[in-house]
């Protein structure tokens, strides 16, 4: 009988070790992206951290196989400063994405990180060292090396749309970040005039760049609510989407504009 035993257990090693390895090895559906820290120890270099932050949570976001928790629900918990099984328990998440941004003059460097929040267990790391102008081609890396190590598979079509990342103006991105960081900052007349101004600045260094376009549509539509006479609003902030989505067919802020 222990002679059957033995023989039963070996032959059903491969199995079992089959089936828990493959559950070890399960894709990861659902993350949460923390605030990247500025390294900068400039507290007026804020809005490019933030603005990377929201960035690669954006590119995760085009992953259909990936829940990915919004960015600002997770800052909003960051500042309590939980553990990561608090913050994973709260998020409803098992692996949180968290790094560190410093911008210089004309270098761009990254370091980003997988943590699976149970634990602590750091599961990725990476450093990035790039060009100011490779910013946009650095976030598709990130989110195609994150969803490459949770084991999500992409279609071809998400390969193409994270792959199709192209070298954008320095200060064009950068004006576009300070509009958006104005957007944050709430409603008033000043900050979605000032935001507008900061959008067409780089659109002025980038008239190419889609989401300059589309911030301008934010601006406008938020000044309708507010403001300006939806009248003069609506169509400023329709015209700025439909521009966005010539250059861009695939932006789904416009589509949703």
């Amino acid at each position: 009988a222990g002679l059957v035993l033995v023989t039963v257990l070996i032959a059903n090693r491969g199995a079992l070790w089959q089936r828990f390895g493959h559950a070890a090895a399960a894709p990861i559906r659902a993350l949460g992206v923390l605030p990247l820290e500025n390294l900068s120890l400039d507290p007026a270099q804020a809005y490019f951290s933030e603005g990377m932050t929201d960035a690669i949570s954006n590119q995760l976001t085009k992953i259909s196989g990936l829940q990915v928790i919004a960015a600002g629900s997770v800052a909003r918990l960051d500042e309590h400063h939980m553990s990561f099984a608090e913050l994973g328990r709260r998020l409803g998440v098992p692996v949180l994405v968290r790094g560190s941004v410093m911008s210089d003059s004309s270098r761009l460097h990254v370091s980003m990180q997988l943590v699976r929040a149970s634990s602590g267990e750091l599961l990725w790391s990476e450093s990035y060292d790039r060009s100011q102008r490779d910013v946009l081609t650095l976030q598709s890396d990130v989110a195609l090396a994150i969803a490459s190590r949770v084991r999500v598979v992409l279609t071809p079509d998400e390969k193409q749309r994270l792959g199709a990342a192209t070298p954008v103006d320095p200060e064009a991105y950068k004006a576009y970040l300070r509009g958006n960081a104005e957007l944050k900052k709430g409603a008033t007349k000043e900050t979605e005039q000032e935001a507008e101004r900061q959008f067409r600045r780089a659109i002025e260094l980038a008239p190419d760049y889609a989401p300059a376009w589309m911030g301008i549509a934010n601006a406008a539509y938020a000044m309708s609510s507010l403001f300006d006479a939806p009248g003069i609003a609506i169509p400023r902030a329709r015209a700025a989407a439909d521009k966005a989505l010539e250059l861009d067919p695939d932006l789904a802020e416009a589509h949703t504009m």
